[in-house]
């Protein structure tokens, strides 16, 4: 995969790549965000374990996809069936791409794409931008580059309460150390039947959590579904 990929950049470069990846339509920058890289250039179905556990509980459902990068978790979702998807995504750049992946599979009337971050008030945050993966950009950790935008940011409880959810049948978050802030305003204060029935939750960066979101969860009826590389997945009941 490293060799190939060295090749095409070397000999076609970084113009922008469409490909139909399993079932879905995506352009694909080559360099610069890991996710288009490693569909672009890798064998395997990307987070795969995760799929098939939303596969399994989405059909008719709502899924929230926190950190949604270029839309591919929110995709899928949809092929599997999702009525309603919210996809979450602060960076202007990635936002943009999500945006066009959506449109390209024509999924505009069930996926709402919002381009704000979320956290524990409203108002606006400085987003940090990682010069070298996309994905990477943090709001609390250190990354690799120094330049900063000024990114909105909301609490989920305000989302949930405008949208008038009747509940979240599965929620995916990856973003880079701010889960606990998202998620702990929401688990403290929403009613029982709100709470998500999957959370699938990138757990690498716990080390810089303030509340452990996970002993949390397993405290308050969620059990351990699986465990892949990257992501824990919990489901409620």
């Amino acid at each position: 995969k490293g060799i190939f990929s060295k090749i095409w950049l070397k000999f076609i470069g970084c113009e922008p790549v469409d490909v139909k990846y399993h079932g879905i339509k995506l352009r694909l920058i080559p360099a610069g965000n890991t996710i288009e890289s490693k569909i672009l250039f890798g064998s395997r179905l990307r987070e795969e374990e995760e799929l098939q556990h939303i596969k399994a509980k989405i059909v008719d459902g709502v899924f929230f996809d926190i950190g949604a990068n270029i839309g591919y978790y929110s995709l899928m979702a949809a092929k599997y069936g999702a009525s309603h998807i919210v996809a979450f995504e602060p960076n202007p750049e990635l936002a943009k791409r999500c945006r066009l992946n959506i449109e390209l599979n024509q999924l505009s009337d069930r996926i709402e794409l919002l381009e704000v971050a979320l956290g524990e008030k409203n108002g606006t945050v400085n987003l940090k931008l990682d010069d070298v993966d996309l994905g990477s950009s943090s709001i609390v950790s250190d990354v690799r580059g120094a330049r900063d935008i000024v990114v909105p940011i909301v609490t989920l409880s305000e989302v949930v309460t405008k949208m008038d959810m009747p509940q979240i049948d599965v929620l995916k978050i990856d973003v880079e150390g701010m889960e606990d802030r998202i998620l702990k305003p929401f688990f403290l204060t929403a009613q029982k039947s709100m709470l998500p029935k999957m959370v699938i939750i990138e757990d690498s960066s716990k080390s810089v959590w303030d509340w452990d979101i996970i002993d949390w969860m397993l405290l308050n009826d969620y059990t351990v579904e699986g465990h892949s590389r990257g992501n824990l997945i919990l489901v409620r009941g």
